[in-house]
């Protein structure tokens, strides 16, 4: 019998016994079956924080038209869900103008807050105004629901009622089975946690008898609504099937009770292994041989030598001719293997003659050999009978020790397949929640979600063939959704810009890039001359300062007023004009570790990452340097022992080779919810924004990739090339939506294309 899914629509409105200051009204249509089938369920609530004659009249008309436009017989029946909706809202919106327009200011618009919807089948459609709670109670496992706002999850904004448009945002999506859709007044969260109400709903078989009972229990002062949605499965009943012409006594002759009985009992006997049926096959097999033996023993030992004789005269070793067959030309080249295998056997042979050779093995061979000796006496000693029950009693129990130990093979196979088949469902449990986290665009909570459902998969090996095929389907659903949920961008060619090897081909490029203007700086780490090229022009220039004995470089960056800053590995400070190429010291009284992992300036101070003392230095300018250096982080719970930059815009990010950003602000440690990103970030090297940027960037080296996060956290896209493969810095020209990314000694160029 077939099924398919209907709504369950429960609407609950509890009044106080004062004087009502507050309108709260559900309701929900009850069309022809018909239209129920093809249109679905109109439904709504009502919360506004006064009381009127007008107010109850506009909520009446609201309804009334609603019903009047959505079930109108001249409307395709054949049109979207959605585009139905909408055209209704557009005829109610005039409507409702009208009706606002003769009130005058009797009604307070601004006090509206309500949600239209429909439902039919799983599809689900609905229009909010206000702030009025929407959660959905999605089951997880074992009548275990985890709670989604559905506005919060879908990023619908919080709209005030237009006069002109009342109903104007539209919020779509699909139920599944034992979803429970909580519609509220604004006043119910006073009362009640979202938790509680949960809690108390889904064990109920009445959602609203269990909201009443909580709600007669508490103080009300003011009326609650309540309206609960969910899925329900009927059957639908197939007509029944016409027989013409059966004959029974075909049917019977094919289709026999006693045939199934034995099929039965067979198939029993091959899924269900038990002991008693085994032992007594084979107790029938060896009685038989023992009554065969004595028989033969009561034959004198003269007829038995003669009939042995006779045997053996005839019997016949058979002639069969097999022709030599054709082997391929691989196999008949190792005909002469003799040089193998030769030094292979001797070698075997001289050792075994040295395990021999050991007193301790001729020990332990005599021993087992005067034990076995022993053994085979007594046998021997024993009268016929109890030799051959002796034997009997060994084979049984050797037939019943394996018998036990195929039993407990097949018993651990079959856990393994129910442990394994679990594994499937929860994976495919965890797949669908996914599903229905990007229903309400929750990207973050569909990709934890698919990531554990393919741990999951991945952690054991199938025990079948069948469960292994089942299981390659399920990961290749899971990845195909996990690749829409990275938001790759894959530049197969990027633009080569610059090769700062053409200036000197034995260079190795230091691990930094900075920009000013259009052009872009690096260094030689041989020879520690300053490389820049023109990304315009793309000409190439080196800078040489013998005098300045700058070392290798190790950061830097863009000062306010156009000069760059120089960190070099001797623990000093530089400044590189653009204009005149010259490279000067600049004053720096450092404080903490002796290798700082990144600089960053900000309102004219310069912060330095320090990962061995856990803190970042703030110098202040000083006498044409820097100097009065201070612990900024004020944090003892911070951890910084593997972070590897810092880049400020107002508040500090702190990037840790794991990936990780910690955020701080004035000098405190605050909440950031980083987005999930897969590939997992691992070797993270280089942090970028601007007080100008909407955005953050993070370099991942291992995987040849560029990160984009917002700076709310939730990833915006990964730019990744092969021709990435030695990725040391980049910079990013958010004005021209380009980025210049430094690979080895090339630097190329990509678009922005998330600008």
């Amino acid at each position: 019998m077939d099924h398919q899914l209907s709504a369950t629509i429960e609407q609950l409105v509890v009044a106080s016994g004062s004087t009502q200051t507050r309108t709260v009204r559900t309701f929900t249509a009850k069309p022809p079956k018909t239209a129920e089938q093809t249109l679905g369920r109109l439904f709504g609530i009502f919360d506004i924080p006064a009381a009127s004659e007008v107010i109850d009249e506009f909520i009446d008309t609201i309804i009334e038209e609603l019903k009047r436009f959505y079930y109108d017989v001249s409307v395709n029946p054949d049109q979207d869900l959605e585009r139905r909706f909408e055209l209704a809202l557009q005829n109610l919106n005039q409507s409702v103008a009208v009706f606002i327009e003769s009130s005058g200011d009797g009604l307070p618009l601004h006090k509206l807050h309500s949600t239209l919807g429909v439902i039919i089948q799983n599809q689900i459609v609905f229009s909010p105004i206000g702030s009025l709670p929407l959660y959905m109670f999605h089951p997880i496992r074992n009548n275990e629901f985890r709670i989604i706002d559905i506005l919060d999850a879908s990023q619908t904004p919080i709209i005030e009622p237009n006069p002109i448009k009342l109903f104007s945002q539209i919020v779509s999506g699909r139920l599944q089975f034992n979803d429970i859709l909580v519609l509220a007044s604004g006043n119910l969260l006073d009362y009640f946690s979202i938790e509680r109400i949960k809690s108390e709903t889904t064990a109920a078989e009445s959602r609203t008898a269990a909201a009443e009972a909580l709600l007669a229990a508490s103080a009300i002062a003011e009326p609650v609504g309540m309206l609960f949605i969910s899925l329900q499965r009927l059957a639908v009943s197939q007509p029944p099937a016409v027989i013409k012409n059966f004959n029974y006594a075909d049917a019977a002759s094919k289709d026999s009770m006693r045939e199934l009985i034995r099929t039965e009992n067979e198939t029993q006997k091959l899924l269900t292994p038990s002991l008693l049926p085994e032992l007594k096959k084979y107790a029938k097999v060896f009685s038989g041989s023992i009554a065969q033996l004595i028989a033969k023993v009561k034959i004198t030992s003269g007829s038995k030598l003669k009939n042995v004789a006779a045997q053996r005269q005839r019997l016949r070793m058979p002639r069969i001719s097999i022709p030599r067959p054709t082997l391929p030309k691989q196999i008949s080249g190792l005909k002469n293997i003799g040089p193998i295998t030769t030094p292979i056997k001797h070698s075997t042979r001289r050792v075994m003659s040295l395990v021999a050779s050991q007193p301790i093995w001729n020990k332990i061979i005599q021993l087992a050999a005067r034990l076995l000796g022993s053994l085979w006496s007594r046998f021997n000693a024993l009268p016929r009978k109890s030799k051959t029950l002796l034997t009997v009693s060994v084979l049984l129990i050797t037939v019943f020790v394996v018998s036990t130990i195929l039993s407990s093979i097949a018993s651990g196979r079959q856990e393994k397949i129910n442990q394994f088949d679990a594994a499937l469902t929860e994976a495919e449990s965890i797949k669908n929640e996914a599903e229905a986290s990007l229903i309400y665009r929750d990207e973050n909570q569909a990709r934890r979600l698919l990531l554990n459902a393919k741990n999951l998969l991945t952690a054991a090996e199938a025990p079948t063939d069948e469960l292994a095929q089942r299981a390659v389907l399920l990961l290749a659903t899971i990845d195909e959704q996990l690749v829409s949920l990275r938001h790759m961008v894959e530049i197969s060619n990027p633009v080569q810009i610059l090769n700062f090897a053409n200036l000197d081909a034995t260079a190795t490029i230091a691990d930094f890039m900075v920009s000013a203007g259009d052009t872009i700086y690096s260094q030689n780490a041989v020879n520690q001359s300053v490389y820049k090229g023109n990304v315009t022009t793309r000409q190439l220039a080196a800078i040489l300062s013998p005098d300045a004995a700058t070392g290798t470089f190790t950061n830097a960056l863009l000062t306010d007023n156009g000069q760059i800053l120089l960190l070099s590995s001797t623990q000093s400070l530089f400044n590189l004009n653009p204009t005149t190429d010259a490279v000067t010291a600049v004053p720096l009284t450092l404080s903490g570790s002796a290798a700082p992992a990144g600089i960053a300036m900000y309102a004219n101070r310069l912060y330095l990452l320090d990962p061995a003392s856990n803190q970042i230095i703030r110098y202040d300018p000083s006498g044409g340097g820097y100097g009065r250096p201070t612990e900024w982080v004020t944090d003892p719970t911070v951890d910084l022992s593997n972070a590897v930059d810092i880049a400020i815009d107002g508040l500090v990010y702190v990037l840790k080779q794991s990936g990780e950003v910690v955020v701080f602000e004035r000098g405190k440690k605050i909440t950031f919810n980083q987005a999930i990103v897969d590939p997992a970030l691992s070797g993270a090297t280089k942090l970028k924004t601007s007080v100008q940027s909407n955005f953050l960037y993070i370099l991942d080296p291992q995987h040849s990739r560029i990160v984009v996060l917002s700076k709310e956290g939730q990833l915006v896209t990964q730019y990744t090339s092969p021709a990435f493969d030695d990725l040391k810095d980049f910079t990013v020209f958010e004005n021209e939506k380009e980025m210049y990314v430094l690979a080895g000694s090339r630097v190329y160029g990509i678009p922005a294309s998330h600008l």
